[in-house]
């Protein structure tokens, strides 16, 4: 999934302004900071996220022929678990 860097801060805005509302926020301090920390949090994720989804394509590719027989679906879903599982990514 594509998602703009400006996506990205809008979310962590958004996320750092519900953690920090009201009189019992959940989280006290600078807003901004927040923020900053919750859009580098994504920004990470995204780029798991992406790392795993080459792993898989990799891997699928040095399956070769053995793979063609097989419904790629599940194929796919099924390295992308282990794989994300392995990195303690979750899915």
């Amino acid at each position: 999934m594509s998602v703009s860097a400006a996506q990205l801060e809008a979310i962590g805005i958004a996320i750092a302004r519900a953690l920090c509302s009201g009189a019992s926020a959940p989280v006290k301090g600078p807003e901004a900071a927040i923020a900053a920390a919750a859009t580098t949090a994504l920004q990470e994720n995204f780029r798991l996220e992406t790392v795993i989804d080459r792993e898989v394509e990799k891997q699928i590719e040095q399956l070769g022929s053995s793979a063609r027989g097989l419904d790629q679906a599940k194929l796919r879903a099924g390295l992308r678990e282990r794989i994300a599982k392995q990195k303690g990514f979750a899915l």
